[in-house]
């Protein structure tokens, strides 16, 4: 009790500290060497002469507390306290605080001195980053040239599933926002993304933006990027302290010192989470200090053993799986890719010549296949990259190009035309040397190679512009290590080797690979499956699908004919029989989990007959469970073409695909058919709401007052006056207001009634692809077997009806009416 009357006399009007209740005053090590530096000087009695007068004389009677002070005293000493021992002290003399304040204001001077190191440490470490991600190599092949990485840097869309399983849009700056309702920070943020979507960009970007001082970042004290591609190749032990001095580059002791001292939250970007092997919680460790292989320190971290306060970013390719160890709030978000406008920005950044960037742009934007093919970022810029080289020797950027492989022939093309003619290999020899280290580590998860392997395979590799070449430090040296220039071209050279292979052999390794992926599926629908060996093989499975996609492109014989040709290539008759028959089998057996795979499939093959003979068995597809890019679209586009009789289709559309889709019933208005049942269903619960401009009628109707909206983009948007949600395909300006229900109307309905209002509907300077219509049901006396929610003998139940309005494509004015039902 004595300490704490002191405590309420230190504190005063004019001492600048924190209030009393903040501190825990029972506990003695922490709270009152807290409270008593900041306060001392200010509050102390100080003699400094006869005149001198005590402060607070009346309130504190010194003599009668000398214990209180010695008790005092003694918390404040301490093993971690560096002042002179207690009995040098006169505790019954209130002189001897003086000499108290002396030694606290020398301890105080000591601790700001760490702080000073402290942040010169960091300050170090800032800079390390940006020289190590500031600038990067554009291609293998440019000749060393280095862009910054700021100004190529074009955001993708990026989205988030809601607790309400709708989905929304979020940017970077917002990963580490709080999550929703609750008010929590998220303390693991998982991005996940196809090969090429720009997750490890992404993440060099935000190590970037913290090293440079970006106000999104400000919560983190420090921040550490982890490669998971090159955490495998370090296979001796150690811990996390040596982990973070191997990677930053920074001496044990100061990473250690560095942590200690850090008093907000510590940033971990682990970058390729989907290329390490699942570990039982069992095995992590529980101190940073702990010798461990580099996998298991990973995993660690991720299960808050250590450094529990830390959040951490995890980038992946494949779904985390639900029995993974992460623990606290999360933050689920997917890499949808570019967007029309991103497309267009990355361009223009990659170009940086205005001529330049308008003449490639526009080779794009008139090919709806290229210009939605660019939403992928690799393929972005593959195009570019192609553009440029062709601008530069005068070629033809004319070139067709239908599939996700033809534009990587068309790559591989163009780099041995004019990047290869000094190696030693012959074009179908290099081919089939980099297919099979490419399938090599495809087979093995593995995306670095040692130079021992990379030599023993492909005879001068250092200028193989496919490969990548870099120095990886090791424990006291570096070592000379290989990639290929993106992960998706070791998916490309894997196919491309089992085609170049012999007939027999051909067979059997593509047999395998369908055995792998196919198993991969059915472990992942066993609910009592064991996690460790199981999931592995699903996440292997999901990690060969680009492989046999891009198998199905080499069976297009039309698109990549002339390239065999012109290399006396000749390719296998049987891989195209052998791949259609496991594609028809598994679109019946996996249709609900698996059928965007499928369209994939189908969409790479480009032939209409085999796609309507796999399809046939459909009347609905269903891909409302997730969210769909633009190329999914694009396909889907193209598979309901070939099959008129899909007559349902659900999925979850939003603003970035709603144009493409629009495009193709277009499209089907112009053709003697349309899908008169089919639905493209979407959620209003993500829609931006608005309150209308409202436009004043004549005096004599009241009725018809009419409201105006200018919508600024593409989008949903709710009016807040009539519950109307707009479906918008692009900007514009909306006029409407309801109108009577005349006798002519009303006449074929029979016995049918109004169950709504009649709304008269203006679109100037834009499109609407749709609208969601309130309505209310009523049933009068006890009603439906509702009964526990009905009020006053009244059941009300409002929903919101998804309309499709297929005249609003040729005519700016849409006249919709509410639902009707049968009375």
């Amino acid at each position: 009790m004595s300490r704490k009357p002191y405590v309420q006399y230190l504190q005063g009007p004019d001492t600048k500290m924190e209030p009393q209740s903040s501190y825990d005053l029972s506990d003695e090590e922490f709270s009152f060497r807290r409270v008593f530096p900041e306060c001392l000087s200010e509050r102390l009695p100080i003699h400094e002469g006869e005149d001198t007068m005590r402060e607070r004389q009346s309130s504190y009677d010194w003599q009668k507390s000398a214990m209180s002070r010695k008790h005092y005293a003694e918390y404040l000493q301490g093993p971690d306290t560096r002042m002179e021992p207690q009995s040098s002290y006169d505790l019954s003399d209130e002189f001897s605080f003086v000499r108290l304040r002396r030694v606290f204001r020398e301890h105080r001077s000591e601790r700001l001195s760490v702080q000073k190191a402290w942040q010169e440490m960091v300050s170090q470490y800032k800079e390390s980053i940006k020289r190590k991600y500031e600038h990067r190599n554009e291609s293998s092949f440019s000749s060393g040239e280095r862009v910054s990485l700021a100004a190529l840097y074009t955001e993708p869309v990026i989205i988030q599933k809601n607790e309400k399983g709708g989905f929304q849009n979020i940017s970077v700056e917002e990963l580490f926002n709080k999550l929703d309702i609750h008010l929590y920070y998220p303390s693991s943020v998982i991005l996940q993304g196809n090969s090429g979507s720009g997750k490890s960009f992404i993440s060099q970007k935000i190590i970037l933006d913290w090293a440079s001082g970006n106000p999104y970042l400000r919560h983190f004290n420090l921040a550490f990027y982890l490669s998971c591609e090159e955490l495998k190749c370090i296979s001796e032990e150690m811990n996390l302290i040596e982990l973070l001095s191997w990677n930053c580059g920074l001496s044990p002791d100061q990473i250690s010192n560095m942590l200690q001292n850090s008093t907000q939250r510590v940033l971990f970007i682990i970058d390729g989470f989907d290329k390490l092997r699942f570990m039982h919680c069992e095995l992590c460790i529980s101190s940073k200090f702990q010798r461990a292989p580099p996998e298991l320190i990973v995993c660690s971290i991720l299960s808050k053993q250590i450094l529990p306060r830390s959040v951490r970013l995890i980038t992946t390719r494949t779904e985390v799986p639900q029995g993974m160890f992460l623990k606290g709030p999360q933050r689920f978000t997917e890499i949808m890719g570019f967007s029309e406008k991103g497309v267009e920005e990355y361009f223009q950044k990659f170009f940086q010549n205005e001529e330049l960037f308008r003449k490639a742009y526009e080779c794009v934007r008139v090919n709806e296949t290229l210009i939605t093919a660019c939403s992928i970022p690799v393929i972005c810029w593959i195009i570019c990259t192609v553009m440029r080289e062709r601008f530069s020797n005068g070629a033809d950027v004319t070139s067709v190009l239908e599939t996700t492989t033809s534009i990587y022939i068309d790559f591989v093309s163009t780099l041995l035309e004019h990047h290869c003619q000094g190696l030693s290999q012959s074009v179908p020899s290099l081919l089939r040397s980099l297919g099979q280290l490419a399938e090599r580590g495809m087979l093995e998860q593995q995306v670095l190679f040692d130079e021992k392997t990379v030599y023993d395979t492909i005879s001068d590799p250092a200028d193989n512009p496919f490969l990548f070449k870099f120095l990886l430090k090791r424990k006291i040296h570096q070592e000379t290590m290989f990639s290929f220039m993106h992960l998706s071209f070791q998916e490309f050279f894997t196919a491309l080797y089992y085609v170049l292979l012999d007939e027999e052999e051909s067979q059997r390794k593509v047999r395998e690979l369908l055995h792998t992926v196919e198993r991969g599926w059915a472990l992942s629908c066993w609910s009592d499956r064991d996690f460790l060996k199981a999931d592995a093989e699903v996440r292997h499975a999901n990690l060969l699908q680009p492989v046999i996609l891009f198998l199905c492109g080499l069976c297009k014989k039309e698109s990549i004919s002339s390239f065999f040709e012109k290399h006396n290539i000749t390719l296998p008759i049987n891989i195209e029989t052998q791949i259609k028959e496991w594609i028809n089998q598994c679109s019946q057996k996996y249709q609900n989990e698996h059928m965007l795979f499928i369209l994939h499939c189908l969409y790479e093959l480009h032939e209409k007959n085999f796609i309507g003979k796999v399809l046939e068995h459909l009347v609905l597809i269903d891909l409302s469970n997730k969210p769909l890019k633009r190329t999914d679209c694009w396909l889907l586009k193209y598979g309901l073409k070939c099959c008129e009789h899909i007559r349902n289709l659900k999925i979850h559309e939003t603003s970035h695909n709603l144009k493409i889709l629009q495009h193709e019933e277009r499209e089907n208005i112009g053709k003697s058919y349309h899908r008169d049942e089919s639905s493209a269903q979407t959620s209003s619960e993500d829609a931006e709401v608005f309150t209308p401009e409202h436009i004043q009628g004549a005096d004599e109707d009241k009725r018809k007052n009419t409201y105006r909206f200018v919508c600024p983009h593409a989008g949903q948007f709710e009016c807040s006056l009539t519950s109307l949600v707009f479906v918008m395909a692009s900007e514009g300006e909306l006029l409407y207001r309801v109108v009577s229900w005349n006798p002519g109307l009303l006449d074929g309905l029979g016995q049918m009634k109004p169950a709504g209002p009649l709304y008269n509907i203006d679109c100037f300077n834009g499109s609407i692809s749709g609208l969601h219509l309130p309505h209310c049901e009523i049933f009068c006396g006890k009603g439906p077997a509702h009964g526990k929610y009905t009020h006053q003998n009244q059941f009300k139940m409002f929903t919101y009806s998804r309309i499709r309005i297929l005249s609003l494509l040729s005519t700016r004015r849409i006249y919709s009416a509410a639902s009707v039902r049968d009375v």
